[in-house]
């Protein structure tokens, strides 16, 4: 049996630090008279992947609307094929701001390990996607989005709840910025079984129209729309993304990450509003695989929550 490499929080976002290959690690206490030890922060990205469970990738799995307003909810026609290079500069711009920070402010994504894979583990239901997500993805991402938020000068914080639950929506996980204001929503990741999420439906629907046989490109603009899967999938994430009063949704089932920004969302206005309005035309979707890159996931996730901690406005009267 392999030997295991102990990978810290730090270098699960496998940051290429060429002016800064390796920092100072924190002691634990101010009566530890150790010398600090020199951590480096590139890793081989093969030891960041998150872990290859098993499934019964035979059983045939559909997607299925759960309430009358996904049903009722109509996803954007215009299309774009996200780039996922946007959202690793968002989260390597936050691990580098943490690098620069004094140590004690390491402690956090030093001192902490990733998680091993568990033996045990096999994903059947969408159960088996949530325990693993928080083990895996969200705690790691979560721990970094924490610390900058505490050691940044924006006076806010961030909770994440799980089956939280407002205005008739429940969501698997639920993002809110605290702050003087108050507690609003800015992020929603909605977990699937293995299977649910069909990469080439989202392609398809960001292809031109009328040019089926061109390959979509990121920063293409279409009105071929979402079919099957995807469709039902959209409703979900316009339905979300409309109740909540936010532009950020994450769609999740270990095989894709899907990261939905829906950019004429006007989350200023009053739930009726929204509702009456509805999504816009337009969303960027960005599709991150597991198969060969998820050792992105964990830093795009960041990247993209933090940006929507970012951008999310300051609670207002009446909002939702």
């Amino acid at each position: 049996m392999a030997p295991i490499t102990p990978i810290t929080i730090l270098q699960a976002f496998n940051v290429p630090a060429a002016e800064e290959a390796v920092v100072d690690k924190p002691t634990n206490s101010k009566n530890n008279p150790k010398p600090s030890e020199k951590i480096h922060l590139c890793v081989d990205p093969e030891l960041i992947l998150l872990p290859g469970y098993g499934t019964d990738k035979k059983k045939l799995v559909k997607a299925s609307c759960s309430s009358d307003t996904t049903k009722s909810t109509e996803p954007p026609t215009k299309v774009v094929l996200g780039d996922a290079q946007h959202w690793i500069k968002q989260g390597r711009r936050i691990i580098n701001y943490e690098k620069s920070s004094p140590a004690p402010a390491l402690n956090r994504l030093t001192l902490q390990y990733l998680a091993e894979e568990d033996a045990s583990t096999y994903h059947i239901n969408e159960a088996d996607i949530v325990r693993s997500a928080a083990v895996h993805l969200l705690h790691p991402v979560n721990q970094a989005l924490w610390q900058h938020t505490c050691s940044d000068d924006e006076k806010a914080t961030v909770r994440c709840q799980a089956e939280s639950i407002a205005e008739h929506i429940r969501n698997d996980i639920a993002y809110f910025r605290n702050d003087s204001h108050g507690m609003r929503p800015f992020a929603v990741i909605e977990m699937k079984r293995r299977g649910i999420i069909k990469k080439h439906e989202f392609e398809n629907a960001a292809k031109p129209q009328g040019r089926k046989d061109k390959a979509p490109e990121e920063g293409d603009i279409a009105t071929a729309g979402f079919k099957n899967c995807s469709l039902i999938l959209m409703k979900q994430a316009s339905s979300y993304a409309i109740g909540r009063g936010t532009q950020y949704v994450v769609l999740f089932d270990w095989d894709y990450l899907i990261l939905c920004f829906f950019p004429d969302l006007d989350v200023n206005k009053p739930l009726d509003w929204r509702r009456e309005k509805g999504i816009g035309s337009k969303c960027v979707v960005t599709i991150i695989p597991f198969n060969p890159e998820s050792h992105k996931m964990r830093i795009c996730l960041l990247g993209f929550l933090a940006e929507a901690f970012v951008e999310t406005p300051e609670k207002v009267k009446d909002q939702n």
